[in-house]
């Protein structure tokens, strides 16, 4: 057991197959699975996510603590924009791990997403309380031009102009006003 508690993605096969060699009396996975259930850790599929350090956690923390009192009607006037990555292919490559109820957001049990591989096309858009934007397909690698052209000016802009009083947030990004002003609040 103490094996699957401090490496999760280790398979009963192997542990069996190490057991049998040490006692010389073997065992089967079926037997290894067992004892890990009655121990409370049970084979699932890890929680695909992105591994955030101490210093995402803290900022994000500060971050929240510093916009707690926001009330429901300044919440409605902030535009969130973000893009993601839609995967057209992917192998199956299933992974299980085990842990114990209430384990799925441990470190040891998430297996980093991967955010940059195979074929795969990537989409924008921007939500608020009461609108949306619409959705924007990204061709090709966007740089830091390309989302200024194809994004901020024909979207973004318009968008908070004709949404009166609405701010922007965006990941590692000030967050706008609508006269162009910034306020240095960023979130990662």
């Amino acid at each position: 057991m103490f094996t699957h508690v401090r490496d999760r993605f280790v398979p009963a096969s192997r542990t069996a197959a190490q057991t049998n060699g040490r006692t010389g009396r073997p065992i089967s996975p079926q037997t290894v699975r067992r004892r890990l259930r009655v121990a409370g850790l049970r084979c699932r599929r890890p929680k695909k996510a992105v591994i955030l350090t101490a210093r995402h956690r803290q900022v994000r923390l500060q971050w929240a603590r510093r916009h707690l009192r926001l009330s429901r009607t300044e919440w409605s006037n902030v535009l969130f924009v973000d893009e993601t990555r839609i995967k057209t292919r992917t192998a199956d490559g299933r992974l299980w791990i085990y842990r114990r109820r209430g384990e799925r957001y441990h470190d040891e049990c998430v297996v980093e997403a991967d955010r940059y591989g195979g074929i795969s096309t990537m989409m924008w858009a921007g939500i608020s309380m009461h609108t949306k934007t619409q959705p924007v397909l990204v061709r090709g690698n966007l740089n830091a031009r390309r989302y200024q052209d194809e994004s901020v000016a024909p979207v973004i802009i318009p968008h908070i102009r004709a949404n009166r009083g609405m701010s922007l947030v965006q990941n590692n990004q000030p967050v706008i006003q609508p006269e162009g002003q910034c306020k240095c609040s960023k979130i990662t």
